[in-house]
């Protein structure tokens, strides 16, 4: 299972999908760890439960399952932090 996201809601749900029996479970963000909203312990403790964080990575194209009408498989890309901007902020490419 894929779980979009990293704030709190997104980590309850992966471990709600890891303790209901999911074989894996993937979080998938688009930032650095640092930038995560969830709190640290809910990230601390989904990483305890086994849930695996792929960082600067976003989701690029789904391919549905037709039979269930559900996606079945996700494309991702990596990103990258390249220098800082003018003022002075990430710039994620």
């Amino acid at each position: 299972m894929v779980v979009l996201g990293a704030g709190n809601v997104a980590m309850d749900s992966a471990r709600t999908a890891m303790r209901l029996g999911a074989e894996t479970v993937k979080i998938v963000y688009r930032r650095s760890r640092d930038e995560m909203p969830a709190r640290k312990a809910e990230i601390h403790h989904a990483e305890e439960e086994g849930i695996e964080m792929c960082l600067l990575t976003n989701p690029t194209r789904y391919l549905g399952n037709e039979r269930a009408g559900l996606p079945a498989w996700s494309a991702c890309a990596w990103n990258w932090v390249s220098p800082t901007t003018p003022a002075g902020g990430a710039r994620w490419q």
